[in-house]
């Protein structure tokens, strides 16, 4: 009879020690699993944010209608990227002569720009004013772009005085 109880006993310490093994396996896999959907969930993300990387074909200039002189314009960047370019105060302007452009030379070599980056609003619209006369002086009649980098592009709104 003691042989019995030996067996049964033996038996159901055999039965959980397996369920205990197979829990800690299954405990084991689902940890492995769901570090895996973290690595794919992470692998989506990044391949999610090189889509959605900022392009230049997203990005138009233009000169706000009746804010052009010969010394100064509001330009208005449009900006659809999900994530927007941000944008310097730096600027230049080029000259078509005879149909090619060339940049203006400065008549001011102290002039310097400052450092701060602006970002379009909600609607993807940035508005700045661009005064040149101290870097260019007044603009004679002519055709002119006005050049901002965008990201590592440039971007150019063409006008003419």
């Amino acid at each position: 009879m003691k042989k019995v109880y030996l067996v049964i006993i033996l038996t159901i310490v055999l039965v959980f020690v397996f369920l205990g093994i197979e829990f800690l396996q299954g405990e084991n896999k689902d940890s492995t699993s769901s570090k895996n959907t973290i690595q794919t969930t992470n692998n989506d993300n990044e391949i999610n944010s090189n889509i959605l990387e900022p392009s230049i074909d997203n990005v138009k200039i233009s000169i706000k209608a009746g804010s052009l002189s010969n010394t100064s314009a509001q330009i208005v960047i449009e900006d659809k990227n999900e994530e927007p370019f941000g944008y310097e105060e730096w600027f230049r302007i080029d000259e078509n002569e005879n149909g090619e452009w060339k940049e203006l030379e400065p008549i001011n070599d102290d002039f310097s720009f400052t450092e701060p980056v602006f970002l379009p609003r909600e609607d993807g619209i940035l508005e700045m004013d661009v005064n040149w006369e101290e870097l260019y002086g007044s603009l004679k009649t002519g055709k002119y772009r006005l050049v901002k980098k965008a990201g590592g592009n440039y971007i150019y709104a063409e006008f003419e005085i």
